[in-house]
């Protein structure tokens, strides 16, 4: 019983002999290793020893953080530089391993002004605010500094630090979420005297504070416009507000001159000005749900589409092109050698015509040649004129024409099948016999 606990002894004596590395063995290994430019070097803390499982067997390493801080290319900036030295046990002694990879910073650096740091972070927030700038609504309540900014030069030309910021966002089709988030933001310079640039951010997603939340109805959510769309928004409308003045579109009485107007248009404009005309006679249906500038999807497409090839249809297309098909809202024009065709679709909304869709593929550079001065298609200009369409309901007092001359009479009845055709009957006939009559024959008194 005594000897084992001899050797229960010897072993702890054995092992407190090897617990670590002298202070003045690790120190001038240090020293030795960052000696070029030295100002000051230190060891932080105790140091702890690990055990690892490497190839089959257990081995101890000892790890002793430490600092030390150089002269850099900054004279006003030293460098400092936190790093770990190892050692690895070899059975009775502690043999130097390596050094760690560490991180520096410049000391000394003054910080950058707070109120120009807030002011770079409110003029570019989709910059640093990340995922949640397709999720925050309405305005960002505050954006602050923390006690402790920690500010981390990376170089003097580089900082980052910790801000906290206050906004709602959407986490849900009906809850609304206020919380505070933290960042760490990165700001550059160009050099030691340029102002600082905003760099980017990066959300501390473990820090973040919930403060309220509040529940909507899922169309309240959805008409809660986020920064982004708001943003999209407000692009969207500066560029229509600088697009070339034009006049404003007749008002169309049928599809057809809503046709053969816009073809006018794009054979004689710029591509900024078609563009100028489209947003006088696109529907509303073509524009995202409560927006007057941004496009749905597919109109968008089918727009930057036409603007961006405006050049290859005015070769391709007459003034007069010929009709390849036609019906109520929609026609097919074709192009000067009758190879392909372009579709527009239109609605009537509010007693005149709006274009809801334009399918236009733009032909090859060889099919361009061979459309070039082929005037083959071309047609007379069509009369587009609208007959006024008269209506009449029963008891109407009209004039009708018939073979033997012209009666006054009195509408009858209408023809639910057909409604251009009447049933008459000549005032002062005393026999009440009625005629059906087509309305070509019939006029107002």
């Amino acid at each position: 019983m005594r000897k084992t606990t001899l050797l229960i002894i010897s072993i702890i004596m054995l092992q407190s002999v090897l617990a670590q590395p002298s202070k003045e063995t690790m120190d001038a290994k240090v020293k030795n290793e960052f000696d070029a430019d030295l100002i000051s070097h230190q060891l932080i803390g105790p140091g702890g020893i690990d055990r690892e499982f490497e190839n089959g067997v257990w081995v101890d390493y000892f790890t002793q953080p430490f600092e030390v801080v150089q002269k850099s290319e900054y004279p006003e900036y030293p460098v400092r530089y936190k790093a770990s030295v190892r050692y690895i046990n070899r059975g009775s002694a502690w043999l130097f391993h390596q050094f760690t990879v560490g991180s520096s910073s410049y000391l000394n650096v003054p910080p950058p002004d707070k109120n120009e740091a807030l002011k770079l972070l409110n003029a570019d927030i989709e910059k640093w605010i990340g995922a949640d700038w397709g999720y925050a609504v309405g305005a960002i309540e505050s954006i602050q500094f923390p006690a402790d900014p920690d500010w981390y030069n990376k170089t003097p030309k580089e900082v980052a630090f910790y801000i906290s910021a206050v906004f709602s966002a959407k986490i849900s089709n009906t809850q609304l979420e206020k919380a505070e988030h933290l960042y760490r933001i990165t700001l550059k310079r160009d050099n030691l005297k340029s102002p600082w640039k905003l760099l980017w951010g990066n959300e501390q997603t473990d820090k973040k504070k919930s403060l309220a939340k509040t529940t909507h109805s899922p169309e309240e959510i959805k008409q809660m416009k986020t920064m982004k769309q708001a943003v999209e928004e407000n692009t969207a409308q500066n560029f229509v507000d600088a697009l070339p003045t034009v006049a404003d579109a007749p008002v169309f009485q049928s599809d057809k001159q809503l046709f053969y107007y816009l073809n006018e248009k794009i054979l004689t404009s710029t591509p900024q000005e078609i563009e100028a005309h489209l947003m006088k006679i696109v529907d509303q249906s073509c524009y995202e749900d409560g927006s007057t500038v941004f496009f749905k999807p597919y109109h968008a497409e089918w727009i930057n589409n036409l603007v961006a090839n405006a050049d290859k249809y005015k070769k391709a297309f007459c003034p007069y092109p010929g009709v390849k098909a036609e019906q109520y809202g929609q026609i097919e024009f074709l192009n000067r050698t009758l190879t392909n065709y372009v579709t527009m679709t239109g609605k009537p909304v509010d007693g005149t015509w709006k274009i809801v869709d334009f399918r236009f593929s733009p032909p090859s550079d060889v099919m361009l040649h061979q459309m070039e001065g082929n005037d083959t298609n071309c047609q007379p200009k069509p009369d587009l004129t609208v007959k006024e369409v008269i209506r009449y309901k029963v008891g109407d007092k009209v004039t009708v024409q018939f073979s033997n001359g012209t009666r006054p009479c009195t509408i009858d009845k209408t023809d639910p099948n057909m409604e251009t055709r009447y049933s008459v009957k000549i005032d002062g006939d005393t026999s009440g016999r009625a005629y059906w009559i087509e309305d070509t024959f019939i006029s107002k008194r």
